[in-house]
């Protein structure tokens, strides 16, 4: 199995974010809904920041 991306479209913000996943599969334990998480919450640090 592939892991996929995730993609974060903020329309108010003119921004789209992409993450790619170069790996197969996911090791155990991994939080898939924890690890999006965390990528929006960098995005939006990063927003903020400017």
């Amino acid at each position: 199995m592939y892991t996929g991306v995730t993609i974060l479209v903020i329309p108010k913000e003119n921004l789209v974010a992409v993450r790619m996943f170069n790996s197969f599969g996911s090791p155990e334990g991994y939080d898939y809904l924890s690890d999006v998480r965390s990528f929006g919450d960098t995005i939006m640090s990063c927003l903020q920041s400017t």
